[in-house]
């Protein structure tokens, strides 16, 4: 890849949030992680999404206050191209990976 690369917490996110599409909160990504066996802490994930951040990978909506979140805002996030294009990359890193092993690992 040309640019930084990404870690596998990372991948998983970018995928939650694609997975997720205009669902994309912070609570529901820590959500399908886990529906996946990977656990999280908000921490963990708040980090996360800044460093995808950082690198220009996602971007994000403030939505307005509301009452079923305590009146607090709510970031609805989504992938940038460049996002996009660092799972698609990932991607067929490893299907050629998987295609290449596949005699080993049946």
């Amino acid at each position: 890849m040309g640019r930084e690369s990404i870690g596998e917490l990372e991948h998983l996110i970018l995928l939650a949030i694609a997975a997720l599409d205009a669902n994309a909160g912070a609570l529901a990504i820590r959500r399908r992680l886990e529906t996946e066996g990977r656990g999280i802490t908000r921490g963990a994930l708040y980090r996360s999404l800044d460093r995808l951040g950082e690198k220009e990978l996602i971007v994000w909506e403030v939505e307005e206050p509301a009452a079923d979140r305590g009146g607090h805002v709510r970031r609805v996030y989504g992938l940038s191209p460049d996002g996009l294009d660092a799972i698609r990359e990932r991607r067929a890193t490893l299907e050629r990976l998987w295609a290449d092993a596949a005699e080993v690992v049946r």
